[in-house]
């Protein structure tokens, strides 16, 4: 049997009976049956609420998941960390060394 040429990542995780398991996990994370035949695209979003520049990066990641899936493909988002240039301000020796005035 030779792999779909429009998914030959996602094949790899859904496809087959030894693939049932993964499968039987994505419906329940909203997956239908017609979604497996689509190509998976990932959304990483590094939204928080940690600090304001990143509270709106869930809108952003909504955006591209919408657009994935409107172009025929089956986006699946995941968090990751969260980067913010805030944190070293909180330290004594960052604020002295990026802050002339002090």
């Amino acid at each position: 049997m030779t792999k779909p040429t429009n998914r030959p990542y996602s094949s790899r995780i859904v496809d087959g009976v030894e693939q049932a398991p993964s499968r039987a996990m994505l419906y329940p994370v909203g997956f239908t049956e017609a979604d497996f035949a689509k190509p998976q695209v990932g959304i990483a979003s590094t939204w928080s609420m940690v600090t304001p520049c990143n509270m709106h990066i869930n809108t952003l990641a909504d955006a591209a998941t919408m657009g994935a899936d409107e172009a025929g493909a089956k986006a699946v988002q995941f968090n990751t960390i969260t980067v913010s240039d805030g944190f070293p301000w909180a330290r004594p020796a960052c604020a002295i060394r990026w802050c002339p005035g002090k």
